[in-house]
């Protein structure tokens, strides 16, 4: 987490707030679907295994993904 804050992400580090890992798999504008969507997961005994090998960090401008850095990741 420390690492991702250096250089690039700097302005974006909050420090007022605790850190929960996490990883988003989905998004959405709507609440209620998004509140529907969880309580349906999480019903089931849903398990996602897998590798996360590179970060893309980027920004989305008008509709568009704009990829600012992309890290590699790795035992530290």
């Amino acid at each position: 987490h420390d690492a991702l804050y250096e250089g690039l992400l700097r302005p974006s580090l909050r420090l007022d707030i605790a850190y929960f890992p996490h990883m988003t798999i989905g998004s959405t504008n709507d609440v209620e679907l998004a509140r529907a969507l969880s309580r349906q997961w999480n019903r089931r005994a849903l398990v996602i295994t897998g590798t996360v090998e590179q970060l893309t960090v980027g920004r989305l401008i008008a509709g568009r993904f704009e990829t600012l850095a992309v890290l590699p990741l790795g035992a530290a």
